[in-house]
């Protein structure tokens, strides 16, 4: 049986930062990748999920 892209469960990556000790290690995992636009996505979802906890 095939699973659909549709049928998958969403993700966000908000969901899994919860701690600051989270946010620096998705911050340092984004690092290592040295992509630019990858590092201001991050960022976006570090924002996000700091708006979120308030």
């Amino acid at each position: 049986m095939k699973i659909k892209i549709k049928d998958l469960p969403k993700f966000d990556v908000i969901d899994y930062l919860k701690t600051e000790k989270d946010i620096a290690g998705y911050l340092s995992a984004v690092l290592e990748d040295r992509d630019p636009a990858l590092f201001v996505a991050a960022i976006g979802d570090i924002a996000r999920a700091k708006v979120i906890k308030l």
